[in-house]
């Protein structure tokens, strides 16, 4: 399966303007951390619903409420994946490109089959420290 990447989104600068669509997809939520940049959470489901719950300070996982406290070093990447099954191999497949648990901040390990076409944006650039 192949994503079309969002350009990266970020919200720490004066003429940074976005609206999150409202479907389904999945999104990889990335921090920039000395210099360099690192996944923290990747999800799935409608995009524009699932990121004003990160936005808020009611997120429920503190990992990513912390992560998220400071939205000035937050990239965000998101990809329209309109089928239940093809969310789940994606999230599963993100999760595993991008370190999963303890590297990332989500609670569980994502349902789904890894599917090895699937490209994640920014890994040629990501630290995995």
């Amino acid at each position: 399966m192949t994503l079309k990447w969002s350009s990266r989104i970020t919200y720490g600068h004066p003429n940074s303007t976005f609206e999150y669509p409202k479907n389904e997809g999945v999104y990889i939520i990335a921090k920039k951390i000395d210099g360099k940049l690192k996944a923290r959470y990747v999800g799935q489901g409608k995009i524009y619903d699932r990121m004003k719950i990160h936005e808020g300070k009611s997120e429920p996982n503190d990992c990513l409420r912390k992560t998220m406290s400071n939205l000035d070093d937050i990239e965000v990447y998101y990809a329209l994946v309109p089928h239940q099954t093809d969310r789940e191999n994606a999230e599963f497949t993100l999760f595993d490109l991008y370190g999963g648990l303890p590297k990332l901040c989500n609670d569980v390990t994502p349902l789904g089959n890894f599917d090895y076409t699937i490209k994640g944006p920014f890994l040629n650039e990501i630290s995995f420290d």
